[in-house]
């Protein structure tokens, strides 16, 4: 179908993908959703204390691995330099 970006969809919840219907219907011919939450639900409050955990628990891997601590020396300092460069303000319009 000429002009469409997506013939077919299944959507397993995310909210990329209803955010995407929602703006851009007419690029969209058919699409299946699976457990999907109402786009104004919160997601869970321990998402980011998870992640963090996560990505806490990565570093602290790396650094004890011989072969990842000699590839990526100071990874968790590089890791903390990339968030402090990607830091933005949330703005009113910002969830």
């Amino acid at each position: 179908m000429p002009g469409k970006s997506i013939s077919g969809a299944l959507l397993y919840g995310t909210r990329v993908g209803l955010e995407y219907l929602r703006q851009f219907p007419d690029r969209v011919r058919t699409a299946g959703a699976r457990r999907c939450r109402a786009t104004g639900h919160a997601p869970a409050a321990s998402f980011a204390v998870d992640g963090q955990a996560a990505l806490d628990r990565m570093i602290a891997g790396c650094a004890k691995d011989t072969a990842c601590a000699a590839r990526f020396p100071a990874f968790g300092d590089a890791v903390d330099a990339l968030f402090k460069a990607l830091h933005f303000a949330a703005g009113p319009d910002h969830p």
